[in-house]
């Protein structure tokens, strides 16, 4: 349930500007953004590269950094 909660926090910190303007009217990163993390990481921007356990690493890092600040 944290992994999840945070990856929601996640999405609403690079939510794409004014995305309640535009179907399907839910807060995610532009894809030109995702494109370029996964292309930083791994050296292709192709989707089928992305490794679950990379994604539960991300967001654990996310949530020590975010509570560290607080």
């Amino acid at each position: 349930m944290t992994i999840l909660f945070e990856l929601i926090l996640i999405c609403w910190t690079f939510r794409k500007r004014n995305w309640y303007r535009y179907f399907p009217y839910i807060p995610i990163p532009p894809r030109n953004y995702i494109e370029w993390r996964i292309e930083t990481a791994y050296g292709d921007k192709s989707f089928k590269n992305i490794r679950l356990r990379d994604v539960f690493a991300y967001t654990r890092w996310h949530r020590i950094m975010r509570l560290s600040q607080e």
